[in-house]
């Protein structure tokens, strides 16, 4: 196990964890001496056991939320006798533990990875950030945000920008997050990047959002605002608990009020880019 303190925007996490496999080289730009504010621990564990009494029961899962603990188990089947993997997350202590049961986690670096990711952006929803799934760039120090499903094409787009412009900077290639500084919303990163293991520890004005849909040819369509809000609660983490989830639509509406945000039909070819580019900047810096 290894144990170091991580920083996500403003909040400090003693973070303990399997290996750093997973993380590539992005992790150590977010390590820090400061002191903690939260801890979050991987636990291996083979005999998990309920850490309280489930109000929801759906399936394979089981959830316990009050004022002070949430608590989410993934048993083996829907005898739910058996747990696999857990999360339980302490408000009052500020800790989350996660428990894997190495009996039935096959890959233990990889779920450690992903449930660690769920327990940083608890953390930053809790601090009113919002994380969003997401390929996020900065050009000329203003952040270009692509959001879709998996596999619809937000790492392409992202490409297409660092072949036709230079100074590029990739922001955070699956998981960045937005946060309110003063009257401005800045798109920061968590050290979770998905497969590129692609994320960089800076924060960048927001220019604009753009939703994907693959297409034959590229269209840009300007969204409204309950298009809008509708698009950012599919591609963002909505917490269970309701205070935080109002917060979390607050933010969403604020974000929708300041910003443009878009549904690009996309290709993987020039004219989407240039079509993208010449609506957020006008052709001030770039020739075909």
């Amino acid at each position: 196990m290894m144990t170091k303190n991580i920083k996500i925007g403003e909040v400090v996490c003693k973070y303990t964890y399997l290996d750093e496999t997973r993380f590539g080289d992005t992790l150590s730009q977010y390590v820090t001496d400061q002191p903690h504010d939260y801890e979050i621990t991987v636990k291996i564990d083979h005999h998990i056991t309920p850490k309280a009494l489930y109000t929801i029961k759906r399936g394979k899962e089981a959830f316990y939320f009050d004022k002070k603990i949430e608590v989410v188990s993934h048993f083996k089947d829907e005898s739910q006798d058996e747990i696999i993997e857990q999360l339980y997350l302490d408000l009052k202590k500020k800790t989350i533990d996660i428990f894997l049961n190495p009996l039935y986690v096959e890959n233990l670096s990889q779920q450690s990875y992903v449930l660690s990711g769920v327990a940083f952006m608890q953390i930053a929803e809790l601090e009113g950030y919002v994380p969003f799934h997401a390929s996020a760039i900065s050009y000329d120090n203003q952040a270009i945000v692509f959001s879709a499903p998996s596999g619809t094409g937000k790492s392409t787009q992202r490409k297409l920008w660092e072949t036709y412009l230079d100074h590029i900077e990739v922001i955070n290639d699956d998981k960045p997050m937005f946060y309110k500084k003063g009257r401005s919303w800045l798109v920061g990163s968590l050290p979770f990047s998905g497969k590129s293991m692609l994320s960089k520890d800076i924060s960048v004005p927001l220019k604009a959002i753009v939703f994907l849909k693959q297409a034959p040819t590229p269209k840009l369509t300007k969204l409204t605002n309950v298009q809008s809000i509708k698009l950012m609660l599919e591609n963002t983490y909505r917490p269970m608990n309701k205070n935080l989830y109002h917060k979390l639509l607050d933010h969403l509406i604020d974000i929708e009020r300041t910003h443009d945000i878009y549904l690009l039909e996309a290709t993987k070819e020039k004219d989407t880019f240039n079509l993208l580019f010449n609506t957020l900047f006008k052709g001030d810096t770039y020739e075909d």
